[in-house]
């Protein structure tokens, strides 16, 4: 380039040579490698950095086989039904018709408030009912939640699901109930429809089940059996549909909650791009639906609707419903006049008005900002632009939330007697509604492909293809070109960027992710390079440490089955899914791999999960002295915090027994101690090891140390009406059903060790008197067998603080079954997390007795559902 001060400039090459580490590479040359390797239709190769870092960076487009991807939608889906079979397979029965287990937050890897999920299925439920279908096929019925609210008033209800385990475990329930026994079970894929009359059934839905589809070509394929099968005026419903335009808000939202207040706005960055490059569930654009029904001549019409009901999860801010009617077409008329949305709220009045005037008429509101999503929204487009050095926490402390409460617009069209269409689903979180709608008929467009309608979805199957796809054309490259031409990473792209001319735009081209989630350490042993290979093969990386945390690089529970896959076809060990929540790292896997089969499950000090640097939560036996069925919380209390039992003296082997419920409290104390020298201690204890941990609690405060958390899992003081003979049975066959595989590793001498365990402890429990306890305690209540006010009234002489009750619907010795183990969880995890080092109790927000887990950052604060 001529400057103006008639010097020459050199601005670069004209061909596409550059220099990497001293060797001169010839970029076309690359790229015709990589053209000529099978399923490649083009290339383009970058070279990115400069100096000692520069490198090659390879991108390409995958030639379309319909046999692959068809490969690739069944690995998908077997994958998903691999994961459900195990979480199915480690949950137990909890003998009722609201088992939420695997419902977990994206935030805090935490249960959802059992209050709210009972929201979300009423809602639901209530929805389904309004369609008043008589023959129903609902496709994934999981647990039976929609199920059995809904099957006893219909003719014939059709339930499917692919995971064998969960319809064993639904079965079971149903049988239980005479109204449900005309309900059908099936085992099968959302699309395996042939056994289903054309046009027999008035409704077909999937709810929260189209996230776990391979790609847009499946969906299609379930929403066209369906709409075969289902009569000219029925429906087909599809719920909880993750919306696509929101995905970036979204993650935005997850990945500012996760990051610590130091974290930089740029790692924040990288986080996000990872997450959603690693997307493992389908979310789908509502235009895609909108098409549907306009080129689709057996649908009529189609009604997109926010949740409506009064909780704010990611299940109401994230996600939308779909009720697509079959029969003739029609569309929404526009409506009389339109108000505008203003954040004082004088369209109320003025929408009021309008229908006052003329109660027939039609009134749009434009522009209703959603206060669920606008402070996500807000942070992701902050995010864009915030100085990469900027914390996060400044980042979210600036997010604002305004706008409406869905519910709310949803009651005000109650109270004005009038339906409500909700238009606009776009990135914003920003609606158009139509209050008392009309419907008008319409024409249909001309059909379209299928690949007309994969640019309103993304593609979790081909994203996890993608990835083995381009790892293979490494290793094809390094076998005709020398290292320094092979790119360290290739990314397969569904098209090219473009420019105005239709070029392909070169500076458009996504920059991939080299920074590590952690400072890289090396494997130290073939073990842990074994392990670092797999998990960077299943996570697309090019390398892993071993101390990168596989969730915090992207990986998820989908992901996870995969790599347990991996790990037991490479290495030969078998693991199950919670040994990766437990040891997230390589170094934390290689350790529990390593960890001894033979440790004796009948030591005093059981470490059910010794993992974490928080605080750890130390729960005391039941009365026969076992303490492994408290696994049960491993899904569900934050991996930070480490779970200890504490089991009874005698079990392994052959000792005196103690002779007080005091001489057991001082012994345990010791062995805690052996563990955690010093407090604040968490001490819990169901059943008979409530008044253990009462009393270990006592005790460690007249020994001056202090006891933050004092849990109660519905135990009762001592009765001395009591009689050991009455509890025995009962007790142990409780203890073996919650624990089955720990009961096949019984011998006759451990039975019997075990049954004088007992008798002993129920002689203690008899005799003893507890001491005071100066501090407050949490009681959990088994509310099918007792009286919440009767269990806290039998405690109060002995805790000189405060009883917080909560209640859960089971009887006593279901207390450790997954779905009330997962509702307790809840409420421990807060208590956990609201105990910092010098810090007090803050007990939170109750709603309908279950504590309300935090909102995400920068998420506003609301009124309770119940307030």
């Amino acid at each position: 380039r001529w400057r103006s001060d008639k010097n020459l400039e050199f601005v670069g090459r004209a061909d596409g040579q550059v220099k990497v580490r001293g060797f001169r590479v010839e970029l076309g040359e690359v790229e015709a490698a990589l053209r000529s390797t099978p399923g490649v239709r083009d290339a383009a190769v970058v070279a990115d950095g400069e100096g000692e870092t520069r490198r090659l960076l390879g991108y390409v487009l995958r030639k379309e086989n319909e046999a692959e991807e068809v490969d690739t939608q069944q690995a998908q889906l077997k994958t998903w039904q691999e994961l459900y079979d195990r979480l199915y397979q480690q949950a137990s029965e909890t003998g009722d018709d609201f088992n939420v287990v695997g419902w977990e937050s994206s935030y805090t890897g935490e249960p959802l408030p059992a209050a709210e999920m009972r929201l979300w299925v009423d809602e639901t439920v209530a929805r389904l009912r309004e369609l008043g279908p008589r023959r129903v096929l609902e496709l994934g019925c999981g647990t039976g939640l929609l199920l059995t609210r809904l099957a006893a008033a219909g003719e014939r209800y059709v339930g499917m699901d692919f995971s064998g385990e969960v319809l064993r475990h639904l079965r079971q329930y149903l049988d239980t109930r005479p109204d449900l026994r005309h309900v059908e079970l099936r085992q099968g894929m959302a699309h395996e429809l042939a056994f289903v009359e054309d046009a027999s059934l008035d409704l077909v839905f999937l709810n929260s089940v189209a996230q776990y589809f391979p790609d847009a070509d499946y969906l299609l394929k379930v929403i066209e059996q369906a709409v075969r099968v289902t009569k000219p005026g029925g429906h087909v419903f599809l719920g909880d549909v993750r919306s696509l335009p929101l995905l970036h808000a979204f993650h935005a939202s997850v990945e500012l909650y996760k990051a610590e207040a130091d974290t930089t706005v740029e790692e924040v960055r990288r986080r996000i791009r990872q997450a959603e490059r690693m997307e493992g569930e389908l979310l789908v654009a509502p235009q895609l639906f909108e098409e549907l029904v306009r080129r689709r001549p057996e649908l009529g019409r189609v009604e997109m609707a926010l949740k409506a009901s009064a909780y704010d999860n990611e299940l109401s801010r994230f996600r939308y419903d779909v009720t697509l009617k079959v029969g003739e077409k029609e569309s929404a008329a526009l409506p009389d006049g339109w108000v505008s949305w203003d954040a004082a709220g004088q369209w109320r009045q003025r929408l009021a008005r309008e229908l006052a005037a003329n109660p027939s008429a039609s009134v749009g509101v434009r522009g209703i900002r959603d206060r669920r999503v606008s402070a996500a929204v807000d942070a992701a487009h902050r995010l864009e632009s915030a100085p990469a050095g900027m914390k996060a926490s400044e980042l979210s402390h600036a997010c604002a939330a305004e706008g409406e409460w869905p519910d709310e617009v949803a009651a005000l069209a109650r109270r004005l007697g009038v339906p409500i269409h909700w238009q606009g689903f776009g990135p914003e979180g920003v609606y158009d509604a139509i209050f008392n709608p009309r419907w008008q008929p319409s024409e249909g467009d001309a059909a379209m492909p299928l690949t007309f309608y994969r640019r309103f979805t993304n593609t979790p199957a081909g994203s996890i293809g993608d990835i083995e796809f381009a790892r293979g054309l490494r290793e094809a490259l390094r076998e005709s070109l020398p290292d320094y031409m092979v790119p360290a990473v290739i990314q397969v792209l569904p098209a090219w960027p473009l420019t105005p001319n239709g070029k392909l735009d070169r500076k458009a081209l996504p920059a991939p992710d080299f920074t590590p989630a952690s400072a890289y350490r090396a494997p130290r042993t073939p073990e842990e390079e074994a392990l670092c290979a797999l998990f960077a093969e299943v996570l697309g990386l090019e390398r892993v440490g071993i101390n990168d945390n596989f969730f915090a690089s992207g990986g998820h529970s989908l992901m996870a089955t995969r790599l347990v896959s991996r790990v037991r076809s490479t290495l030969g060990v078998e693991l199950p899914i919670r040994a990766l929540f437990e040891a997230p790292t390589v170094a934390d896997l290689s350790e529990w791999i390593d960890r001894p089969t033979h440790t004796d499950p009948f030591e005093m000090i059981l470490p059910i999960r010794s993992s974490g640097d928080g605080p750890p939560l130390f729960c005391i036996h039941a009365v026969v002295g076992l303490s492994s069925a408290y696994s049960a919380f491993i899904p569900h209390i934050n991996v930070r915090h480490p779970i200890y039992g504490v089991q009874a003296r005698g079990l392994s082997q052959a000792a005196e027994l103690p002779g007080s419920i005091a001489e057991m409290a001082c012994e345990y104390l010791k062995q805690i101690r052996a563990v955690q020298p010093r407090g604040p201690y968490h001490l819990l204890g169901w059943s008979f090891g409530g008044l253990v941990a009462q009393a270990i609690a006592s005790l460690a405060q007249q020994e001056g140390e202090e006891v933050r958390l004092l849990a109660l899992l519905d135990a009762l003081p001592a009765s001395p009406d009591e009689r050991p003979e009455d509890f025995e049975d009962e007790e142990l066959r409780a203890a073996f059903a919650a624990d089955p595989e720990l009961s096949e590793m019984f011998d006759d001498a451990h039975r019997a060790r075990i049954i004088e365990v007992t008798r002993n402890n129920l002689k203690l429990r008899r005799e003893s008197e507890p001491t005071t306890y100066s501090g407050d305690a949490l009681l959990f209540v088994a509310a099918r067998e007792h009286d919440e006010a009767t269990l806290a009234d039998a405690w109060r002489p002995y805790i000189g603080g405060s009883i917080r009750t909560i209640t859960i619907d089971c009887g006593h010795h279901d207390m450790l079954r997954r779905g009330p183990a997962a509702e307790m969880a809840t409420v421990l995890g807060e208590e956990l997390r609201r105990w910092p080092e010098g810090g007090g109790p803050a007990y939170s927000e109750e709603l309908h007795g279950v504590t309300v887990a935090g909102r995400p950052a920068g998420a506003p604060e609301r009124a309770d559902a119940g307030d």
